[in-house]
């Protein structure tokens, strides 16, 4: 287990992934680019040497062989970077064990995280460097380290066993909107936001004094009122923490799993 704080002043605990579900993931990864990587050679790689081969003369294999070397890498590390970036955390073969990379403030990696931890695989490859991980305490690869990342199962542990009660079953389907999110404020968070409101949601659900209720959620909701640009809410919004993390909720779930009731 490891336990962070993020951004928002929640302390998360999440469960270390297994060095065997990581190892599953990455070689699904790692297929998924050899597949790629095999379609650009048979399409690109004629078009070289037969094309090619009257500019290149006998030279054009070698070229070739150059080029898909470098589209190799390429694919290893810009595709895999641009997975986790898009992905909150998750490439295919992270999605297909529940697995996630998280930054160690509990959030998913931003472009700059997940391109350090990707381009760090040239060493991570080394067997040399296979020790890495066991020498430290959130089992980070060398990458991980650099990019300030680690590897979790996808959810973190519920505070509690019982469901988030929310406003209503979806964003749409609420009678009443306290708070005018615009459509668009889904844009600048990510599903992996949904698990942290969740996951405050039930920490203060059993809280019997509203006003200490309310005063552990008013600095969650300041950062995500700075992060969806709605200064405008803030007196509102600290006024009723719960309500406004709970339409925040439910506009992610809309987004991110629909149908969910």
């Amino acid at each position: 287990m490891i336990a962070l704080e993020t951004p928002e002043l929640t302390r998360v605990e999440y469960r270390l992934a297994p060095f065997g579900a990581r190892i599953v993931a990455a070689a699904l990864d790692r297929l998924v680019v050899l597949a790629m990587l095999l379609a650009l050679v048979i399409v690109g790689g004629v078009i070289i040497i037969v094309a090619g081969a009257q500019v290149l003369g006998e030279a054009a294999p070698l070229t070739a062989l150059a080029v898909v070397i470098a589209l190799g890498f390429l694919l290893n590390t810009l595709y895999l970077a641009w997975a986790e970036a898009r992905g909150g955390g998750q490439t295919i073969g992270k999605r297909q064990l529940g697995l996630r990379t998280i930054q160690l403030t509990g959030q998913a990696p931003g472009v700059a995280a997940a391109l350090v931890r990707n381009l760090a695989r040239v060493f991570d490859d080394l067997p040399i460097l296979w020790v890495v991980p066991t020498l430290t305490a959130s089992r980070q690869r060398l990458g991980d380290l650099l990019a300030g990342t680690c590897v979790v199962v996808e959810r973190p542990p519920a505070a509690l066993t019982t469901p988030v009660v929310w406003p209503a079953e979806s964003w749409r389907a609420l009678a009443e909107r306290r708070f005018e999110l615009p459509p668009e404020a889904a844009d600048r968070l990510v599903a992996h936001d949904l698990d942290l409101i969740e996951y405050v949601l039930r920490r203060v659900q059993g809280e019997p004094s509203p006003a200490r209720r309310d005063a552990l959620l008013r600095p969650i909701v300041r950062r995500y009122l700075r992060r969806l640009g709605l200064a405008e809410l803030e007196l509102p919004a600290l006024a009723a923490p719960r309500r406004f993390l709970g339409e925040v909720g439910l506009m992610l779930r809309d987004r991110h799993h629909p149908g969910a009731a």
